[in-house]
């Protein structure tokens, strides 16, 4: 493992351990004391600070009057009563997710972003929590066949800092990318005509379609080249939030919110289940004295 990969994962408390090895420092709980969880700093603040999409139907997204909609506002909007708590909307974007979440600008992001392995080594995640397809949109009367425009110099409209483009040009080293920062924008530019295919998403690509209407006459979904897990992201090794989000998920499931949300806004039933071997995480529903467990109020 190179240098650089091992201070990332040891990281400060490892660094301070060896100082005091030394004599360097005169005591570890005075010099290195763990930063609060989430969960306190939430209690601390009193309100939940959740990061969501505005232009990414269904997942996120904003109406007529304002109001943040979409499955991941919802999903936070259950996390915060049972935290107890109000939720307060931040805006995110494919490109300013993860920035926030390391700024402490945001408690969790309940956008639709995959778990890589590169984003995995800055931040956390929850379990998948959604399960779609990356999917190209083309113009009325072009191929529907993602491999017609792939090992080509094709352009393609894609968003900054979105999975989608990665994995496409993995498999076309050849296409050229036009990078936008809203879906809304992307797939307009591709029905004025300025590259040959995007790619979304496939529940917002049909979702936006719809909404978008004449902005977008004339664009139509196509295949899809790759399935596209997304999971909420969370503070790199915070265990005590990472575990409260995930069994809050098993919670929901259990009680059948999680499946009546999803089913409202996706239109489908869930196509996955929350825990392996389609089983919740034992006693995930009755964890610790009821008085206590804020599930449970």
């Amino acid at each position: 493992m190179r240098k650089s990969s091992i201070k990332r994962r040891l990281g400060a408390t490892c660094v301070v351990a060896a100082l005091i090895l030394f004599g360097a420092v005169p005591s570890f709980a005075q010099t290195c004391q763990p930063a609060p969880s989430k969960l306190e700093q939430i209690a601390k603040r009193g309100k939940l600070l959740a990061g969501v999409r505005f232009d990414f139907p269904p997942n996120g997204y904003v109406d007529s009057s304002g109001k943040n909609i979409g499955f991941g506002p919802d999903i936070a909007r259950e996390f915060a009563k049972r935290l107890g708590v109000p939720v307060e909307f931040v805006q995110t974007t494919a490109q300013s997710r993860i920035p926030l979440i390391l700024s402490g600008a945001i408690d969790a992001e309940f956008g639709a972003s995959a778990p890589t392995k590169p984003r995995d080594e800055v931040v956390d995640f929850s379990y998948t929590y959604i399960w779609d397809e990356y999917v190209i949109v083309v113009r009325e009367g072009m191929s529907k066949d993602p491999k017609d425009y792939m090992k080509t110099d094709k352009t393609v409209g894609v968003i900054q800092g979105a999975e989608a483009a990665n994995i496409w040009a993995e498999q076309s080293p050849t296409s050229k990318m036009v990078r936008y920062q809203e879906y809304p924008e992307l797939l307009a530019s591709l029905a004025n005509k300025r590259f040959e295919i995007a790619l979304t998403p496939g529940f917002t690509a049909r979702d936006l379609l719809e909404k978008l209407g004449e902005r977008v006459k004339g664009l139509v979904v196509g295949g899809a080249y790759r399935a596209d897990p997304s999971a909420i992201v969370l503070p790199q090794n915070d265990s005590n939030w990472r575990d409260w989000v995930n069994w809050g998920l098993q919670r929901l499931w259990a009680d059948g919110t999680y499946q009546k949300l999803y089913r409202h806004h996706y239109k489908i039933d869930p196509p996955f289940h929350i825990w392996e071997n389609n089983q919740l995480q034992p006693r995930v529903t009755d964890i610790g004295d009821p008085a206590r467990d804020p599930w449970k109020k």
